[in-house]
């Protein structure tokens, strides 16, 4: 099967992936891995706890980065904020104690 892409053609046989990116051919293999299993398998319990996790972190700082004027606003201060929410949940803390971190900071 032959998929055509903004950057690349990829083309799926047997257990080949073969594909053509920026004037270059690849060869790989193609992955076991599967959507059912990251979502199922006990192997992927951290991928997904921590996934769960960023999640609420980006909501959290969208809510304040929200909040910002337009011209204030830059992709990269958002993500600062976004990872600055993820450490802070991985670390334990209560929700409502990132949100209030992330106001009292200066962006």
């Amino acid at each position: 099967m032959a998929k055509l892409r903004d950057t690349f053609i990829e083309i799926s046989a047997a257990n080949v992936c073969v594909y053509k990116m920026r004037g270059k051919v690849y060869l790989r293999s193609k992955s076991s891995l599967t959507r059912k299993r990251v979502l199922k398998s006990k192997a992927f319990e951290k991928t997904r706890k921590y996934a769960g996790k960023m999640a609420r972190a980006s909501q959290l700082a969208s809510a304040i980065y929200r909040e910002f004027p337009p011209a204030k606003r830059d992709r990269s201060k958002y993500q600062a904020m976004t990872g600055m929410a993820a450490s802070l949940l991985y670390m334990g803390l209560p929700e409502d104690e990132v949100q209030n971190k992330l106001k009292k900071k200066k962006w």
